[in-house]
């Protein structure tokens, strides 16, 4: 699933735009959003759009919700397992944003790093 959505996004942005460290980004949101279904047992779809215009990437997801503050942050150099991926996220798309999924659910918004000059 991660694999496939994350060609997608790359294939939707143009493959010179989709700049790889913002593929992990992207990767990590959705694997926080495929596990949360997992963990409550949900079928529902889990969505993505990319705005190639604006170049965002919308990930929308079914689950309990997002808290921030109900997060234990892992630190860069922890030995934990887990916990890494929206600091991953977020170190990579600058501006990740999240929003509610009325009636549950999440919606995470990553805007896509500027083109690098050539």
């Amino acid at each position: 699933m991660v694999a496939v959505a994350r060609s997608f996004v790359a294939g939707a942005l143009g493959h010179e735009r989709a700049d790889p460290l913002f593929l992990v980004a992207v990767s990590e949101v959705i694997t926080n959003a495929v596990e949360e279904h997992g963990r409550i047992g949900s079928d529902e779809a889990i969505t993505i759009a990319v705005d190639a215009g604006s170049a965002t990437v919308k990930i929308a997801d079914r689950g309990r919700g997002f808290e921030p503050g109900s997060q234990r942050p892992t630190s860069p150099g922890s030995l934990e397992d887990r916990g890494r991926g929206l600091v991953i996220a977020r170190a990579v798309a600058a501006g990740l944003t999240w929003e509610p999924n009325h009636p549950t659910g999440t919606i995470f918004v990553l805007p896509c790093p500027p083109s690098p000059s050539r």
